[in-house]
């Protein structure tokens, strides 16, 4: 029996030929279209994140040179507009402790 799923629009094709619309499966059927997009989101907020990561080594490598005071309460607040900052910019991809 043929059996070809497209798990982004649910559709699957039977053996005679006819699509049928439906819930795709999850369990690595047909193409792998759930772990594919899993991979093209974790590969996409990977990137998306580097710009946010490098706000982060810079700012220790500040304190650590005196650049900026060494204060957990000022360090506390750059770190919590950070997050906000991905969150607005990511959304969904945003990560999450």
């Amino acid at each position: 029996m043929t059996s070809i799923q497209i798990f982004s629009h649910g559709l699957r094709l039977r053996a005679g030929g006819h699509a049928q619309r439906g819930s795709a499966g999850t369990h690595g059927r047909g193409f792998g279209g759930d772990r594919a997009l899993r991979d093209a989101r974790r590969r996409a907020a990977k990137l998306l994140t580097l710009q946010l990561d490098l706000a982060r080594h810079l700012h220790a490598a500040a304190v650590q040179h005196g650049l900026l005071p060494r204060s957990m309460l000022e360090s506390q607040r750059f770190e919590r507009r950070l997050i906000d900052l991905e969150r607005l910019a990511l959304g969904p991809l945003a990560r999450r402790v």
